[in-house]
């Protein structure tokens, strides 16, 4: 499963499972044995459609990305989108830059706190829209920060 950009999916696997954890709490996520996970971070086996879609499904990573190396790396139903999966909204963009962002600087975020971050950007749209002045003290720009600031936290 290699890509043109020679990007190939032991390394994207790899990336996967650390946003759950580690292999280990992978395999455990997924139900794909952690040997057989061992096999494809090795390469010396490629996994099936159905083990690439349970660690898609166990990891929030769209299939095509996890496979192919091709297209947003999160899956469509974490951002909000069109018929054609393409993230529309600003917010959706907004949250998508932010994960990148995040993922660029090394920090990689789980799928659940990726979640809760937009549903916590998307409470502030709705609270001030284009108002654009947000009152620092208000709880739920404090529990924004406080998502983002967890994010950024490195181990």
């Amino acid at each position: 499963m290699k890509t043109e950009k020679g990007n190939l999916f032991p390394e994207r696997l790899k990336e996967a499972a650390q946003l759950v954890g580690g292999p280990d709490a992978l395999a455990k996520k997924s139900g794909v044995p952690r040997r057989t996970l061992g096999n494809y971070i090795s390469g010396d086996t490629e996994p099936k459609l159905g083990g690439l879609t349970a660690i898609s499904e166990a990891t929030g990573t769209s299939l095509e990305w996890l496979a192919r190396g091709e297209g947003p790396i999160m899956r469509d139903h974490l951002l909000a989108g069109d018929k054609d999966g393409e993230a529309t909204s600003t917010l959706a963009h907004s949250a998508m830059a932010v994960y990148m962002a995040l993922h660029e600087a090394g920090n990689l975020i789980t799928p659940e706190k990726f979640e809760q971050l937009t549903i916590a950007m998307w409470e502030l749209d709705q609270q001030y829209g284009s108002e654009g002045d947000q009152n620092p003290d208000d709880p739920m720009v404090q529990a924004a920060q406080k998502l983002l600031m967890a994010a950024l936290k490195t181990d």
